[in-house]
């Protein structure tokens, strides 16, 4: 008779309970530790600096307008008065918006058959004339590697798509939101070849839009500490608590305000010929934006203030037009396995026996 099979199994939740009681207290310290109010101050009275210094970090914010709040004071009527009341306000204006968004799929190492999917998303609305519309444009390409060069490639088609819109578009002021980082710091871990890749197709984006007199806007959340990166550079001698730049500007500004314009500095553009701005603005209670525009459509940091806002305001929180061109972008787990069978379908492949490795395989259907 052979031995008796002894298993003995854990309870998953129950250890990651068991970390949660272990690391607590240093959570509580962190959150009753007012390091907002010791930065306050520092922040405050940080000058201009007359050049922009030196800078060790690989993103930074430097202030070039005077540290303090803006609002958009004769504005301010109608983007408190509701989504009518905005709507009529860009209308008369004749104000129009494009947004475009890409998702992208790559089979990966549990499908035998390597390929990508780039679907770009994207939206607009002519105010002026209240006709708009939304879609996407999609192409698969094959023996891509996941990462960089499928950004690169999704680049390339919003490139066209952008350029197609524009035929589209009649206001007197146009408005293209990016969903996107125009800093690229998020480049700083390529390959040199990949990021200076990716910059160049930024740029091209950006001419383009700007060629047709409309002014690109890269919108974002972010977790970046770059205005304490700021101001470790301009007061090197004076100790900076570290705080995470939405943090700090969710108690310095009001709703609808904006803080200052920085320079954004990021070492991944060093040298490209992209000079970007930023701010970040206020939309709702611990929803802080950054945005991002070229250095030379300073003169529109109000416009480009207030449709951020107002689009916010429209979406219930977040750009109304980038939501929508994120739905058009999106490749969800159910537009995947589509995908993948209609792969399988054109080809004769048995979907189960071919295409997935026994890793996925147990993942779709797991042991009870």
């Amino acid at each position: 008779m052979g031995s008796q099979i002894r298993w003995v199994e854990e309870n998953k939740i129950l250890n990651i309970i068991r970390a949660i009681d272990e690391g607590f207290d240093a959570v509580i310290e962190y959150i009753r530790e007012d390091k907002i109010s010791k930065l306050i101050p520092i922040y405050e009275s940080t000058p201009i600096p007359p050049v922009i210094p030196t800078i060790r970090y690989g993103s930074a914010l430097i202030p070039i307008e005077p540290v303090g709040e803006y609002r958009l004071r004769d504005l301010k009527d109608i983007l408190q008065g509701g989504s009518e009341k905005i709507v009529d306000f860009l209308e008369k204006e004749e104000i129009s918006v494009v947004a475009v968004d890409s998702g992208t799929y790559v089979s990966g190492p549990h499908v035998s058959i390597d390929f990508a999917i780039v679907n770009v998303g994207y939206w607009y609305f002519n105010y002026g004339e209240m006709i708009g519309g939304g879609g996407n444009k999609a192409r698969i390409f094959v023996d891509v590697e996941e990462g960089t060069k499928i950004q690169t490639l999704a680049k390339e088609l919003e490139i066209g798509i952008v350029e197609e819109l524009m035929d589209r578009i009649h206001g007197k002021k146009v408005f293209v939101l990016l969903d996107e980082s125009l800093s690229l710091s998020y480049t700083l871990s390529w390959a040199e070849k990949d990021r200076l890749e990716i910059i160049s197709k930024i740029s091209q984006l950006l001419n383009s839009i700007k060629s047709r007199g409309a002014i690109p806007i890269g919108i974002f959340y972010t977790r970046a500490h770059d205005i304490v990166r700021g101001l470790s550079v301009l007061r090197p001698d004076t100790n900076i608590t570290r705080v995470p730049d939405r943090a700090l500007m969710d108690r310095i500004l009001g709703l609808f305000g904006r803080s200052q314009l920085f320079m954004a500095h990021s070492r991944a553009i060093e040298g490209s010929g992209l000079r970007i701005l930023a701010f970040y603005t206020k939309v709702g209670e611990r929803n802080i934006l950054r945005v991002e525009f070229p250095e030379d459509l300073r003169a529109y940091v109000d416009d480009i203030h207030f449709i951020v806002v107002a689009q916010s305001m429209l979406g219930g929180g977040y750009p109304l037009p980038l939501q929508r061109a994120h739905d058009w972008a999106v490749i969800d787990a159910e537009t995947r396995e589509f995908v993948i069978g209609e792969i399988c379908r054109r080809l004769g492949i048995p979907l189960s026996e071919v295409l997935y490795t026994k890793k996925l395989t147990r993942k779709r259907t797991p042991m009870e």
